[in-house]
């Protein structure tokens, strides 16, 4: 059993091989829910760039639904590059949603390996705002082998915001095994 409680998907593939939804069951290949409460995803992609632009929840006959969050779809942006900017949140009638935390979405700063090392938070037309709680920005760092090492959160004036349970740092180790 998978940490998200399915046993596995099912898989929907379009002409070009990308996977266009994708259903979790359980251990006798019935539809279940996974931890964020949904039945499954669907994909849309990008015509011509193939790039993945959206990503929305299923409920057990297919249709859109909410997650335990409270959005139904995530929209994605992306630079020039082909790097992935802004991510929106999308209620179901593809209109911006609101998180109880404020925000509308993030903004991301990949770096030149393709790793996400800054998240911003954003409103509605994809100005950089503050969560509720004061976390202007998360910043991730990675160890020579490209594993996630270390976590944090800044305010708008670069101070250290602490989580729950006063911790500023999220440190990440592995063994020599990589694990």
């Amino acid at each position: 059993r998978h940490i998200n409680g399915n046993y596995g998907f099912n898989s929907t593939f379009d002409d070009c091989g990308n996977e266009i939804k994708r259903i979790f069951v359980d251990d006798q290949e019935q539809p279940t829910t996974i931890v964020s409460g949904v039945y499954g995803k669907r994909m849309i992609y990008d015509k011509n760039t193939f790039l993945l632009t959206s990503i929305s929840n299923l409920d057990a006959n297919g249709n859109l639904m909410a997650d335990i969050d409270g959005y139904v779809t995530i929209k994605t942006l992306y630079d020039n590059d082909g790097k992935p900017t802004v991510n929106y949140y999308l209620d179901e009638n593809g209109e911006s949603w609101k998180a109880p935390d404020g925000t509308y979405g993030s903004k991301d700063v990949i770096d030149q390996q393709n790793m996400l090392v800054t998240s911003y938070f954003v409103d509605n037309v994809g100005n950089l705002i503050s969560q509720n709680g004061g976390t202007y920005k998360v910043i991730m760092k990675y160890n020579a082998s490209g594993q996630l090492e270390e976590v944090y959160s800044l305010d708008n004036a670069d101070n250290y915001i602490e989580d729950n349970d006063h911790q500023v740092f999220q440190i990440y180790e592995y063994d020599e095994q990589s694990r």
